[in-house]
């Protein structure tokens, strides 16, 4: 499996409310070698990225609990630098994913070739952008 631990180094943790879209997702990075995490709403994505450090977040914006945008800040706050992806059915998706300072963003309903390539770019050089720099994938 790609990736160095249990205990998160090398997870890409999602947080997606939607069951279906989150194991379709984590099966498809399964199968690619990647080891994900998903939890349901913002609060439990916080708590496990402070108990585990992720390698990269795929973040829905709109989460149950806390707005996408606190959750990406906090993010940024406990590890500089993280590789955030957003996806999200919203119209303001491009403008929610510079807010975040992310490497990139997938408008819903998306590609799933498009998802493989965003992670590996996210892996690669998907470190935090200056904001307004985010990359659609589709």
């Amino acid at each position: 499996m790609k990736g160095s631990d249990a205990d998160g180094d090398g997870y890409i943790l999602m947080i997606e409310d939607d069951p279906a879209i989150q194991e379709l997702v984590r099966a498809l990075l399964s199968a690619e070698g990647w080891r994900t995490v998903g939890v349901t709403d913002g609060p439990a994505g916080l708590d496990w990225a402070r108990a585990h450090e992720p390698s990269m977040v795929i973040l829905d914006m709109n989460v149950p609990l806390l707005h996408g945008e606190q959750i990406a800040e906090e993010l940024h706050r406990l590890y500089n630098g993280i590789a955030i992806l957003v996806v999200s059915a919203s119209t303001q998706i491009r403008q929610n994913a510079r807010h975040a300072r992310a490497f990139g963003y997938l408008k819903k309903p998306f590609a799933l070739n498009a998802l493989i390539t965003a992670v590996h770019v996210g892996f690669t050089r998907g470190r935090v952008l200056e904001p307004g720099l985010a990359r659609e994938f589709a």
